[in-house]
């Protein structure tokens, strides 16, 4: 199931204390207010995810770079770690480097992946990598991927580059020339 991350004051005292439920939550550091809701009112996963995708889709229409408040980790596979918004931290969790074979970001700009190269490199086994709300315009933007030696499997969707396909798959493959897959096709 999945887990809300920074969704009151109290979760963000405990996440800066290293607290962390045995399922996987762990709140992120959030504002007081967001988008109207109050923070000292705990809000459920399903809420936490609609203030990212608010918070995300209002930024971009303002034209300004996108960022939430909130974060948000859910595994619903035991391989698979899907990172939304502020969950980046979550990247620091031993017990996820040793079996994550897959990572998932959502609502997270892909500079800020880029900037967290080093936290993925400690998965050992990571093999796949997508990206889906990233604001990627360019996969230049995240071709430092290549220093991730076991990754062969990548997918970009939902994002602006998305609208030139070919260009982006040839791009991928000159960028990543280990990758077996990219978007769900074989190579």
């Amino acid at each position: 199931s999945p887990y809300p991350l920074a969704t009151s004051a109290s979760a963000t005292a405990s996440a800066a204390a290293g607290a962390a439920s045995p399922g996987g939550a762990k709140p992120t550091k959030g504002a007081a207010k967001s988008g109207g809701v109050d923070a000292k009112k705990a809000l459920s996963g399903q809420e936490v995810l609609a203030e990212i995708q608010s918070q995300w889709t209002q930024a971009i229409a303002e034209g300004s770079i996108p960022s939430t408040r909130y974060g948000y980790v859910r595994r619903e596979k035991a391989k698979e770690l899907a990172i939304f918004g502020r969950g980046l931290d979550a990247l620091d969790k031993a017990e996820y480097q040793a079996v994550v074979t897959s990572v998932l970001f959502h609502y997270v700009t892909a500079e800020s992946v880029m900037k967290d190269l080093p936290r993925l490199s400690r998965y050992a086994g990571l093999k796949s990598i997508t990206f889906a709300n990233n604001q990627i315009h360019s996969m230049a933007q995240i071709d430092l991927l290549h220093r991730l030696p076991t990754l062969v499997s990548l997918t970009v969707q939902d994002n602006p580059i998305c609208t030139t396909r070919t260009a982006m798959r040839t791009q991928a493959l000159w960028l990543l020339p280990n990758l077996l897959t990219f978007n769900g096709t074989p190579i």
